[in-house]
C-alpha cells in the first residue's frame, strides 16, 4: 500500500476572515478587499467587503436568489459590481448601501472589470458567450461582441481601459479593444481552460493561469508569450501581480502559492498553504501582503518576500502607481501612508487632501491644507518645475492638479515626466512650449489661456 505524501507545515501566515467561501478577491483602496461567497458556505449568497488588517466587515450586499457567480470589484469611488447566478449584473455602494441592478441578462455574469475612473464596466457573460462594456451611469452597453468558440469565465482590463482580455474553455486568451467590441488578438499556447487574467500596471502585458498547470506572461504589443511558469502539480486556480509589477504570484490547488520574479520569470519562493489551497489571491495595495483565500472558508495573509530596496526606490515605485492611475485614489493612500511612516508633512498633505475629496473637513484641517503648502509647496512641484509657475499650482488629493506653463525655450524632443498625468488643468502663455501643450492635451487636460 502506497503512503499517502506527507503535508507540507503550512507558511507563517495571520488570519483575516473565517466562515467565508471566497471564489475570488479584489482590492478595495488602500486596506480593504472585496470577497465574494461562491458555491458554497454561510455568505453564498453574499459579497462581503471587509477591512484587510482587522478581518472587520465593512458590510455586505447580495440576493437571496441565487449565488455570487465568481468575484467581484470595486471601482475608484468604491462601489462594487459583481455578477449573480440569476443573470443579474448588481452594483452596491457600500458607503450608502445602495445597490442597483445594472442589468438582467440570457446568462450569468462572470467576471466584471472596471475602469480606472469608474465610468465602464467590462463584462464577461458564460450564457450567451458575450463581452460587453457598459456606460455605467447611463446602464447601457457601449460594445459588445460574442466570443465566438467559448463560454467567457473571466475577463481584465488594463487601467487606460484601452484593452481587455477574456478567456474560459477553448484555451485561448482573448484580447479586446473594449470600446469598439472587436477583438484585436487571439493568444494560444495553454492546453487546458483558463483559470485567471491579470493586467500588469504597464497596461502591455498579461498573465494567464490555467488548468494546464502553468501560468503565461504575453506581451500585447508583440501579440506573444514572453515565458511560462511552470512547477505546480495540479491546476493554477489564480494569478494576481504586484503593484509595482516586479512580483508576480500563483494559487494552484496542489496546496500552494508560488512567487515569481516578474521581469524573468525566474522563482523567488513557495508558500505551502497545508492541508488546503487558494482558490483566489490579490496582493495588499503596498504588495507587502498576499491575500489568500482557501478552500477551507478561511482568509489568510502572507508576508511577501521580496527583494531588499531603497525608501528611496520605494517611493519611486509607488509614484509610478499614482502617475500611471491618477483616477485612482488607492495608490496616493500608500504613498501618504509610506511618506508618514517616513516623517517627511507630504504624506500629511495627500491625507488631508483625500479625506476633503471624500466630504471630510473641517475649517481646521483646511488651515493645516494652507501651511503645509506654504512651507513645502515649492519643493513638492517636483521634476516639471522648471516648465510652471510656481506661484501659479493647485494641489488636489495631494498632487499638482493645475498649472501655469512656463514661457521658455525647449531644446531638441523633450522626455515627458510621468508626473504630468495628475494635471487636470493648465494655463497657457504666449511661448510655452507647444509640444508641452499637445503632451498634456493628450493626457486629458483643459487649457485655458491667460
Amino acid at each position: 500500500m502506497t503512503k499517502p505524501k506527507p503535508i507540507a507545515a503550512m507558511a507563517p501566515h495571520r488570519v483575516v476572515a473565517s466562515n467565508m467561501a471566497v471564489n475570488g478577491l479584489s482590492r478595495a483602496g488602500a486596506r480593504q478587499l472585496v470577497a465574494a461567497g461562491g458555491f458554497g458556505g454561510p455568505d453564498r449568497h453574499q459579497v462581503t467587503l471587509f477591512d484587510a488588517q482587522t478581518g472587520d466587515s465593512r458590510g455586505s450586499f447580495g440576493t437571496e436568489r441565487a449565488v455570487v457567480c465568481w468575484y467581484a470589484e470595486s471601482s475608484c469611488d468604491g462601489v462594487v459590481a459583481a455578477g449573480f447566478g440569476d443573470g443579474t449584473l448588481r452594483l452596491w455602494d457600500p458607503r450608502t448601501n445602495v445597490t442597483r441592478e445594472l442589468a438582467t441578462l440570457g446568462g450569468i455574469v462572470a467576471s466584471v472589470a472596471w475602469s480606472a475612473d469608474g465610468r465602464h464596466l467590462f463584462t464577461g457573460n458564460c450564457g450567451d458567450n458575450t463581452v460587453r462594456l457598459w456606460d455605467v451611469d447611463r446602464g447601457t452597453v457601449v460594445a459588445e461582441q460574442k466570443t465566438k468558440r467559448s463560454a467567457t469565465w473571466f475577463v481584465a482590463m488594463s487601467r487606460d481601459g484601452k484593452r481587455a482580455v477574456s478567456g474560459a474553455g477553448d484555451k485561448a486568451v482573448h484580447v479586446w479593444a473594449p470600446m469598439e467590441g472587436r477583438e484585436l488578438a487571439s493568444l494560444t499556447g495553454h492546453t487546458g481552460k483558463i483559470n485567471g487574467l491579470t493586467f500588469f500596471a504597464d497596461g502591455s502585458r498579461v498573465a494567464s493561469a490555467s488548468q494546464d498547470r502553468s501560468v503565461r506572461v504575453w506581451d500585447l504589443d508583440g501579440e506573444k508569450e514572453l515565458f511560462v511558469l511552470g512547477g505546480h502539480t495540479k491546476e493554477v486556480t489564480s494569478v494576481t501581480v504586484a503593484p509595482d509589477d516586479a512580483q508576480l504570484a500563483s494559487a494552484s490547488s496542489d496546496g500552494t502559492i508560488r512567487l515569481w520574479d516578474a521581469r524573468t520569470g525566474a522563482l523567488e519562493s513557495v508558500l505551502s498553504v497545508g492541508a488546503t489551497s487558494a482558490t483566489a489571491i490579490t496582493y495588499s495595495a503596498d504588495g507587502g501582503e498576499l491575500f489568500a483565500g482557501c478552500k477551507d472558508s478561511v482568509v489568510r495573509a502572507y508576508s511577501v518576500p521580496r527583494k531588499a530596496t531603497s525608501d528611496r526606490d520605494k517611493l519611486a515605485g509607488l509614484l509610478e502607481l499614482v502617475w500611471a492611475d491618477p483616477a485612482d485614489d488607492g495608490p496616493r493612500a500608500v504613498v501618504a501612508d509610506f511618506l508618514g511612516m517616513q516623517g517627511d508633512p507630504r504624506g500629511e498633505l495627500i491625507t488631508l487632501q483625500l479625506d476633503r475629496a471624500h466630504g471630510t473637513t473641517s475649517v481646521e484641517r483646511r488651515r493645516r491644507e494652507r501651511e503645509l503648502l506654504a512651507l513645502h509647496q515649492r519643493e513638492w512641484i517636483g521634476p516639471i518645475a522648471p516648465l510652471i509657475e510656481s506661484t501659479h499650482v493647485t494641489f488636489e488629493r495631494g498632487f499638482i492638479s493645475g498649472c501655469m506653463l512656463k514661457a521658455v525655450v525647449e531644446k531638441g524632443k523633450p522626455k515627458r515626466d510621468p508626473a504630468w498625468s495628475t494635471i487636470r488643468t493648465f494655463i497657457e502663455q504666449d511661448g510655452c512650449p507647444a509640444s508641452l501643450v499637445a503632451h498634456l492635451l493628450a493626457l486629458g487636460a483643459k487649457r485655458k489661456r491667460l
